[in-house]
């Protein structure tokens, strides 16, 4: 699969010269990102990874599954160590597919 011998040889490069910048991170998980939506199976089995490459490529997430799921479990996590389970958590009703 050429994509995965493309991001294969950035990442070498990457560690070769030991700095990395900002858009080294957005090139990497473009690349990462080519290889999940060439790769159902891996992209099934990487959600969080998908994300986070589909985040960097766009910005801005409107129809994300995955971030819903995230944010509803950070939303019951602070509310559970606030002590007070009904202080209008994100509601499993809300989320969208």
């Amino acid at each position: 699969m050429k994509a995965v011998r493309v991001l294969k040889r950035d990442l070498e490069s990457l560690l070769s010269r030991g700095a990395i910048e900002p858009r080294d991170v957005v090139n990497i998980m473009s690349k990462t990102r080519t290889v999940l939506e060439n790769n159902g199976r891996l992209k099934d089995k990487c959600p969080q990874v998908s994300l986070f490459s589909n985040w960097c490529v766009h910005g801005k997430l409107t129809r994300s599954t995955v971030m819903q799921n995230i944010l509803l479990k950070i939303s019951k996590v602070i509310t559970s160590e606030l002590g007070n389970e009904d202080s209008g958590a994100i509601s499993d009703t809300h989320t969208n597919t």
